[in-house]
């Protein structure tokens, strides 16, 4: 008979347990709802890609630098819901890929989330040619100024003009200096690299009156 009685309670105990332990695995007081997870951002880029400030942003924040093919960036503790991810510092003339920014979610399932950036660029983008003149005797005002035997513009006779142009070697040259001025050097090659500055540097000697050509 005690038997009976003992086997009676713990068939009436049992669903109450059951829907107490279903509460806590399933309920609103998160002990399987993880308060934060990783996001995991990885960056490469293909052939004729630059290297820029590449960095990341998470939900507009301050930006994280991630230099090109560094390996994976680690965001730590986010918190579990929707995020966005950019990736900013691109450098002129290259875009990234497939989306940017993009929008992952970490959730209960998806603690650990991995985003990837693809760099690439359509054209080459400009450095900088500096181009300074440096006169004494009776010189013109400015200058002409070539790059690849075009005017590009003008610099003072005393003075700096920087070009923008894209990368690769070029010719630099003055144009339009008067006969009674002796130009060094004639001209100069340069190598212009994205992102950079090459100085060029001419002197002008003029002994007479300036005529202009």
């Amino acid at each position: 008979m005690l038997q009976h009685r003992g086997l009676l309670f713990w068939a009436r105990l049992l669903p109450s347990m059951a829907a107490v332990l279903g509460t806590l695995s399933c309920g609103d007081d998160g002990i399987t709802t993880p308060a934060t997870g990783t996001i995991y951002v990885n960056l490469s880029g293909g052939t004729g890609t630059l290297n820029g400030d590449y960095a990341i942003t998470l939900d507009g924040g301050s930006p994280l630098p991630l230099p090109l093919g560094s390996g994976p960036y680690t965001l730590s503790d986010v918190p579990a819901g929707s995020h966005l991810i950019e990736l900013v510092g691109i450098p002129f003339g290259c875009g990234a890929g497939p989306d940017n920014p993009r929008t992952v979610n970490v959730s209960a399932e998806h603690p650990e989330v991995g985003v990837y950036f693809n760099v690439y660029c359509l054209y080459p983008p400009p450095g900088t040619i500096q181009v300074t003149a440096t006169s004494s005797g009776p010189a013109p005002a400015s200058y002409n100024v070539l790059i690849d035997s075009f005017v590009e513009g003008t610099v003072p006779a005393n003075g700096t003009q920087n070009f923008d142009f894209s990368a690769g070697s070029r010719s630099v040259a003055l144009a339009n200096v008067p006969a009674n001025c002796d130009q060094e050097p004639k001209f100069q090659q340069v190598e212009v690299v994205y992102a950079d500055t090459v100085t060029v540097s001419f002197t002008v000697i003029c002994t007479s009156a300036a005529i202009n050509q």
